[in-house]
């Protein structure tokens, strides 16, 4: 038994100085996949268990492949896409995925690293694109409600694919960006927009003259019937406005006046000291 486990340990560490094992390490967030290679007889294939965090050693032949499973986002720009009014659009949408976890194995025999762009980039793009021609791009831009539809189908249609071809991923978000029309159409909305103020501000300066004009009207009216009530000739009424205002003036708070008046002919004389 000694010379056994004497010849078992001089064999790891012969093979250990020799390149035949070595470490490989798995960092957090990912899942090791390791792929045997025989040597010479046997057979290779993928360990269905992955390896989690930490540190593993193995033979020379048996490779390890990562894999990460915190949540990726892929990034997919769409360029020209015409919406159902005719409209070209430019925008990005963003898919959040994430590999089940314990799963890497499956991923690994399936497709590979590459397991993205080779089963799920099409089909999302295709989705995607589907989901923008059939809205208009008015309401892509400025309703929010729209968007929110957009997404939530995408989300969808993506997450059932995904479950119909055995792929041990989770569809975590998806997310379309700002939806940005061609050059002439965002002049054309904002000469739109600036046309709609110039509107808006002319409609409230006419309103507000309608109601200074009909409040001008109001005070006449009134210094009609307070001349009638008084049997005033014109030239007495206006008299009667002329020493009002002159009133207001001596009595003024913040700036009050001297007036001096000529008895023959009452024709003030302002601001004297």
């Amino acid at each position: 038994m000694k010379k056994l486990l004497l010849a078992i340990s001089m064999l790891t560490i012969a093979s250990m100085t020799t390149g035949c094992i070595s470490p490989s390490k798995v960092d957090a967030g990912e899942e090791g996949v390791l792929i045997y290679k025989p040597w010479i007889f046997g057979h290779g294939g993928v360990d269905k268990e992955p390896l989690t965090t930490g540190l593993t050693w193995t033979v020379w032949s048996t490779e390890v492949a990562r894999y990460n499973i915190k949540p990726m986002k892929a990034t997919e720009p769409f360029v020209d896409i015409t919406a159902s009014d005719n409209v070209a659009i430019d925008f990005n949408s963003y898919l959040t995925l994430k590999i089940i976890k314990g799963k890497s194995p499956e991923i690994h025999e399936f497709s590979g690293d590459t397991w993205y762009s080779t089963k799920v980039q099409d089909y999302y793009r295709t989705v995607v694109r589907n989901e923008a021609r059939t809205r208009t791009s008015i309401d892509l831009r400025t309703k929010p409600e729209t968007i929110i539809a957009a997404q939530q189908s995408i989300y969808d249609k993506t997450a059932k694919y995904i479950e119909d071809i055995k792929l041990p991923v989770k569809v975590v978000k998806v997310v379309i960006g700002r939806i940005i029309p061609p050059e002439d159409v965002l002049k054309e909305a904002e000469r739109t927009a600036a046309q709609k103020q110039r509107n808006a501000t002319e409609k409230a300066r006419a309103s507000a003259e309608l109601v200074r004009a009909q409040a001008e009207t109001n005070k006449a009216l009134a210094d009609k019937a307070y001349s009638k009530e008084f049997n005033m000739t014109t030239e007495q009424f206006l008299r009667n406005k002329e020493l009002d205002i002159l009133q207001n003036a001596v009595t003024k708070k913040d700036n009050p006046m001297s007036i001096i008046l000529n008895t023959s002919t009452a024709q003030p004389f302002f601001n004297t000291k």
